[in-house]
């Protein structure tokens, strides 16, 4: 049978994702596009298949030809048991008639429409949160603004040094909240490499660290941190930072749902690790149960009944973006722990982003 025939450009077209077998009038296989030719062939070694799929159209040809839907074929195993979308159409670029027929790996096509429509509901998520961003623009503001005159207010009175760091680290994370918002009324994006800037992680964890220690202490979380110095990798800082605290949140969560007779414990921890750098977040919870660890990191994915799915995955395509790897080592009844490994970054003199003392811990433990 001869492949690759001369179709016209229309024709070709309306075999975008699929392939195309030419059927005469009396729906015999004339000729098959090389696509399909290769696709039988790796399961048959001869014209069978397209013989045995131009069989079973044959007595509805016509009336195929004139619905334009798609038909489900189904071939024998013997001939590679492969499920494939037909639809039939008249051949108007051949004067003797006959039909063409668009087929496609039904395999394929419904991987294809998932991912359709994983793309419209990721396009709805950003407009949501470009809306929700554009709301917040103005509490945020606000809270910045009251946020520094209070910190002048405590700083002018003899008030204990603790209470000024805790209004430091919201005065911070309300600058963050504000330049995150900002990105996604912009266009929000996972950073590029050209924009990441050099990471002092030791800063980074010990920042999280205090900004998590409240609600870790009223989880009833013994948190603790061991961190050596200067280790450094590429990030977009803001970025990492929501990551981390999003991994960090969820190990906490987690532990809060375990017995309250056991000690909770969770270990924040970070070293150098032959080409990267290695940041360990180990808790002694409930674990996570083996039919769902593959799902764990996946959109819209939540064991909460109010939860959203979105903070792992967000910290899973943050550190996979930035060249690193997230891995996760669990027992169902002893704890869970989340490996995120990061490039080093290369030495330079430029500054390293956020390398000013930082508020709240200034020590491991």
């Amino acid at each position: 049978m001869p492949t690759n025939p001369s179709w016209s450009n229309e024709t070709i077209s309306l075999a975008v994702g699929g392939v195309l077998m030419h059927l005469d009038n009396e729906g015999h296989p004339t000729g098959i596009s090389g696509e399909l030719s290769t696709l039988l062939d790796s399961h048959a070694g001869n014209d069978d298949p397209a013989i045995w799929i131009a069989k079973v159209l044959r007595p509805r040809l016509e009336a195929f030809a004139r619905d334009g839907a798609d038909h489900i074929v189904a071939l024998p195993e013997e001939l590679g048991g492969i499920t494939l979308v037909a639809r039939v159409l008249p051949d108007g670029d051949n004067t003797d008639g006959g039909h063409i027929v668009v087929l496609k790996d039904r395999k394929h096509l419904d991987a294809l429409q998932g991912d359709l429509r994983l793309a419209t509901r990721m396009r709805e998520i950003a407009a949501r949160f470009q809306q929700t961003a554009h709301d917040l623009k103005a509490p945020l503001q606000a809270l910045a603004l009251n946020l520094a005159l209070i910190r002048e207010d405590l700083e002018s009175a003899d008030v204990d040094e603790d209470v000024v760091d805790r209004v430091g680290i919201l005065d911070g994370e309300v600058a963050r909240l504000q330049r995150m918002l900002t990105s996604v009324m912009s266009d929000w994006k996972l950073p590029k490499a050209s924009g990441l800037r050099r990471v002092d992680v030791q800063r980074l964890l010990r920042e999280i660290a205090a900004l998590v220690r409240p609600q870790a202490t009223s989880a009833g979380v013994d948190m603790n941190v061991s961190l050596p110095p200067k280790l450094l990798v590429m990030a977009s800082r803001d970025e990492l930072k929501q990551a981390i605290v999003n991994i960090v949140n969820n190990a906490i969560e987690a532990l809060a749902t375990a017995a309250k007779s056991r000690a909770r414990h969770l270990e924040i921890s970070a070293e150098n690790e032959d080409d990267c750098v290695l940041i360990r977040i180990a808790d002694n919870g409930p674990g996570v149960a083996e039919a769902i660890r593959d799902r764990i990191f996946s959109l819209h994915f939540s064991t909460k009944s109010k939860g959203s799915g979105i903070g792992l995955f967000t910290a899973r395509m943050v550190i996979e973006r930035l060249g690193g790897s997230l891995e996760l080592d669990t027992e169902e009844g002893k704890g869970t722990t989340v490996l995120l490994r990061l490039p080093h970054a290369p030495f330079s003199e430029t500054p390293i982003s956020g390398d000013t003392t930082p508020t709240g811990e200034t020590s491991p433990g």
